[in-house]
């Protein structure tokens, strides 16, 4: 490092810094940035983003003068000029102090290629499941700082709302690869390409307390499209500053118009950290558009609507502290395996599904709908909201607890299966998907569903009720005995990925179920009544508690021939013949089963008797033919 100072001493010949001047050079090489990584609280760290050392070069001319200021710093004037070098970064910065008090940085520029590390920092799913985003080649980052202005007295004091700018941001180009997520099983999987050309984003403003305007604009180009769309992103802010000159998102007022053509979906992905989902919502690319005004203390209107080839979201938001609707929101969204598991499995673990014949539709009520955020971070465990879903026909893949399932109730399940749904009422609540009834046809088949999927612990507590109608369909024998308001329940517990079923209450319900069937076909009257009795004290049987299939209940397109089931019966009791077994002119029992073991030992004691007395009967008969013969011998 050198300088030049002149003016150092005053009149008296003592140190007098008040007029100096100094016209100074400094040179620092290879600075270990690690170093200033865990000197800094930031999250960001330099290294990966800047390279592991850089070296600075300072050159400067300054002087002070006797002007009345409060401190020596508003005294100065001058020009300083820096210079950077780093394996990712080189930049140029020029500043002015005029002898108003203003600092002045205008002609400064920084050149950066380490906007690929930059996505690698922001990506946080793992690199080998198909869905991370790749950059494959990006061109360097250009920053340029046309001017900026700033009163050094509110540069001391820490004030940035009289910060007056006019900076761009510009990339040549950047290209961005994603996995083709809707390939079928054993088709060759193609990545799409997106490349991002002549992008820009610049801000301007002549005070930042008063207003500040940035906007965005960009080229995009899809490896399967033929057509150039574009990126055009128009954001005033006004209020960034509190009352005390801090930067506040709290009193900011955003007004914004931003379409975005083929935006890459797997960008988005990375941006919001994952948490929307956007690859598996919407496909791998859609065109965007948010327009509206809105602020954190004064919310307001903000329309948002994304549409793809395979999906459409439409959000009529109220933007403030937290996330309203002004009306409801719909989404129609292409059913894909992706899709399955981030929204289908997480409200029925056990459906698989890989396919629709129609998007599966979802209406969020505006009534009950709010989400925070401003909060540091999302969290799902906040949001309160209720939806309709209605799956209609899905595509689901065989194998996992619906296949033995289906296979206990004596209907295979193919390599894929069409299944049809009522549609869906649900609430969502501290992280809590719940819904009281849920019909399903498969293999025709009808299904309930109804309990809760704790999605924040990774629990789930759903029960699958099996109607009487289609116990009738295991067996002819079933439908004589129960009626169609019957229902048995089947717990489904475990975690999202792995449930459980406990199908051992299943067979044993079918085992009572054949033993009565197998009663009333040998045992009748009163005497099969007080049996069947006997099977429920001992075994259970089915429950009531969840409303009964709607008569319209749905049924697979692809087997419109099945009709037998009809209207379901007027509810009544699962035997047919209780009613009468409690008719008024009936004797009283004290004890319905001793009696009927009473009954049961004294009927096979008849049964004993009329069989040796047919067998004696048989034996004279043989007697007596025989002394016939020989009679007439003689």
């Amino acid at each position: 490092m050198t300088a030049n100072v002149t003016n150092l001493l005053g009149d008296d010949g003592g140190v007098d810094i008040s007029r100096v001047a100094s016209a100074f050079t400094a040179a620092i090489s290879d600075l270990p940035l690690v170093v200033v990584d865990e000197l800094s609280s930031s999250q960001w760290h330099l290294v990966p983003l800047v390279g592991e050392t850089a070296s600075i070069n300072l050159q400067g001319d300054v002087r002070t003068d006797q002007r009345q200021a409060e401190s020596l710093i508003d005294r100065i004037t001058g020009s300083i000029r820096a210079t950077v070098e780093a394996d990712r970064l080189d930049g140029d910065f020029q500043a002015v102090v005029t002898n108003n008090g203003v600092l002045i940085i205008k002609d400064t520029s920084a050149n950066w290629r380490g906007l690929d590390r930059f996505f690698e920092l922001l990506r946080t799913d793992d690199p080998a499941d198909g869905q991370a985003v790749q950059i494959r080649e990006t061109a360097a980052v250009d920053m340029n700082v046309t001017s900026m202005t700033v009163p050094i007295a509110a540069l001391r004091e820490g004030r940035f709302d009289e910060v007056a700018v006019n900076a761009d941001v510009t990339c040549a180009r950047i290209d961005i690869v994603t996995p083709q997520n809707t390939a079928q099983p054993g088709a060759a999987v193609k990545d799409s390409e997106t490349t991002i050309t002549d992008l820009r984003a610049s801000v301007e403003s002549e005070k930042s307390g008063n207003r500040v305007e940035a906007r965005i604009a960009a080229n995009v180009k899809c490896s399967d499209e033929h057509a150039v769309k574009s990126i055009d992103s128009r954001t005033t802010a006004t209020g960034l500053f509190d009352d005390e000159h801090r930067l506040s998102i709290k009193t900011a007022r955003f007004e914004t118009v931003t379409r975005g053509d083929r935006f890459p979906m797997a960008l988005a992905k990375a941006l919001t950290g994952d948490r929307l989902e956007m690859v598996a919502l919407m496909g791998r690319y859609a065109d965007v558009n948010v327009s509206g005004t809105f602020s954190p203390a004064e919310s307001g209107p903000v329309n948002i609507v994304v549409t793809s080839p395979i999906s459409e979201v439409r959000v009529p938001a109220q933007l403030g502290e937290t996330l309203t609707l002004r009306q409801d929101a719909v989404a129609t969204l292409g059913v894909t395996p992706e899709l399955s598991d981030v929204l289908v499995r997480k409200i029925n673990p056990i459906i698989n599904a890989v396919g629709g014949e129609d998007p599966i539709r979802v209406t969020v009520y505006a009534k009950d709908t709010e989400a925070p955020l401003l909060a540091e971070r999302f969290e799902f465990n906040k949001v309160k909201a209720r939806a309709r879903v209605e799956f209609n026909t899905l595509e689901l893949n065989a194998g996992g607890p619906l296949t033995v399932l289906l296979r206990a109730l004596r209907r295979p399940q193919y390599a894929r299966s069409k299944a049809s749904f009522t549609p869906l009422e649900i609430a969502v609540s501290n992280g809590v998907v719940s819904y009281d009834k849920m019909w399903m046809t498969i293999e025709q088949l009808t299904l309930g569903f109804r309990g809760r999927v704790d999605l924040a612990n990774d629990r789930v507590y759903l029960d699958v009720v099996i109607p009487g109608k289609t116990f009738a369909t295991v067996s002819r024998d079933f439908a004589k005995i129960i009626g169609h308001d019957y229902q048995f329940t089947i717990p489904m517990r475990g975690t999202i990925q792995n449930p459980t079923l406990a199908l051992d209450m299943l067979g044993g319900e079918i085992a009572r179920l054949s033993a009565k069937a197998a009663i009333r076909r040998n045992l009748g009257g009163k005497e099969g009544d007080l049996a069947e009795q006997l099977l429920d004290r001992v075994l259970g049987g089915g429950t009531q508690g969840m409303p009964a299939p709607p008569q319209d209940a749905p049924q697979e397109k692809a087997q419109e021939q099945d009709k037998e089931q009809g209207d379901a019966p007027p509810a009544g009791s699962e035997s047919k013949d209780s009613a009468e077994a409690k008719e008024q002119d009936e004797p009283e029992q004290k004890d319905p089963l001793v009696d009927l073991l009473e009954r049961l030992q004294k009927e096979r004691q008849e049964k004993k008797r009329k069989k040796r007395e047919r067998k004696e009967r048989r034996r004279e008969q043989r007697e007596k033919e025989k002394q016939q013969k020989e009679a007439e011998g003689k």
